[in-house]
């Protein structure tokens, strides 16, 4: 399976923030240059909002994954894309509503970083292999490694 692309790019920010998620949900409480906190206010040890923090960063974890080791084709590119689709127009639209307009937030870095991570894997999938192209494919290493013995 092919790495370094987008999709990679999108598991190490969804497995990185739902790490920081877990083990120190106080970070979305703190801006970060330019960049507006997550939530107003100041953060509470175990409050709602400290446990949802941490069960949501158990999901980031398993779409870190999910994203990392799948392959990606021209089927399944289509589901995960729409997914990441979701992700982003939610998170676009939680800090839309938070401002009554835009403001920049970490809700819109998701957003652009997911918004991204659609494209790629709704319409730069891999291609779908069948038993056809499988056994061109083998053809065409035999003819080389063929053409290499001579």
């Amino acid at each position: 399976m092919p790495h370094g692309d987008l999709s990679d790019y999108a598991a190490f920010f969804s497995s990185g923030t739902g790490l920081a998620m877990i083990f120190a949900p106080q970070l979305f409480f703190s801006s970060f240059g330019p960049v507006e906190p997550f939530f107003d206010g100041s953060f509470v040890a175990g409050s709602e909002v400290a446990t949802a923090l941490r069960f949501t960063g158990g999901t980031l974890l398993f779409m870190g994954m999910v994203l990392y080791v799948n392959r990606w084709n021209t089927l399944n590119g289509k589901a995960g894309g729409l997914g990441t689709l979701i992700i982003a127009v939610n998170s676009a639209l939680i800090g839309w509503e938070m401002d009554g307009g835009f403001k920049l937030r970490g809700w819109h870095v998701v957003s652009a970083l997911y918004l991204i991570a659609t494209a790629h894997l709704m319409f730069n999938a891999n291609p779908m292999w069948t038993s056809a192209t499988l056994a061109a494919k083998e053809k065409e290493r035999a003819a080389k490694k063929a053409a290499k013995n001579k």
